[in-house]
C-alpha cells in the first residue's frame, strides 16, 4: 500500500471515527482503488470536503453496515430494558438527577435509537420530568 493511500485511510479514521481494523481497512482500500481516484488527489479533497460531499458518502457507504432494523440484538436490548436502564434510573432518582444522556454507536438509518427511545418511553412513567439527550460523536456516554 502507498503512503498516500495510508494517509487516506488515516483522514478516514479521523474524520468518520469508523476504525478500520482487519478485514475493513482491506475493503476500504478495494473500495477506494475500485473508484480509480488518485490518492494523492483524494486525500487533498477528502482533508478539504464536508463528510456530506459525494466522495465521502461513497466511502462511508462502503465501510459501513447498513443493517439497521427495531430492536436489533434482541439480547443486548433486553438487558438494557430489563437490567442497565432500571438500575440507571432508580440510581438517578435517588440522586434527584432526572438526566440521561444515550448513546447509539454504529446506527445506520436510526431504527436502534428510536427503540431505546421506546425503552425509556415504556420504563419512565414520568418521562416529561426528565432531561433525556442524544450524544452525538463522543467517544462514550456519561
Amino acid at each position: 500500500m502507498t503512503a498516500a493511500y495510508e494517509s487516506v485511510l488515516s483522514l478516514i479514521e479521523q474524520r468518520t471515527g469508523i476504525l478500520l481494523r482487519d478485514h475493513r481497512r482491506e475493503d476500504a482500500l478495494r473500495l477506494l482503488r475500485a473508484q480509480e481516484w488518485p490518492p494523492a488527489a483524494l486525500l487533498a479533497h477528502l482533508a478539504q470536503a464536508p463528510l456530506t460531499d459525494a466522495r465521502w458518502q461513497t466511502i462511508t457507504g462502503g465501510i459501513t453496515i447498513g443493517e439497521t432494523y427495531f430492536f436489533r440484538n434482541e439480547v443486548q436490548f433486553n438487558a438494557l430494558q430489563k437490567t442497565i436502564l432500571p438500575r440507571l434510573i432508580a440510581q438517578r432518582r435517588q440522586e434527584g438527577h432526572l438526566v440521561l444522556r444515550c448513546w447509539s454507536a454504529g446506527c445506520a438509518t436510526g431504527e436502534e435509537p428510536y427503540t431505546l427511545a421506546l425503552l425509556l418511553h415504556d420504563l419512565l412513567p414520568d418521562l416529561p420530568r426528565w432531561s433525556i439527550t442524544p450524544q452525538r460523536n463522543a467517544a462514550r456516554p456519561a
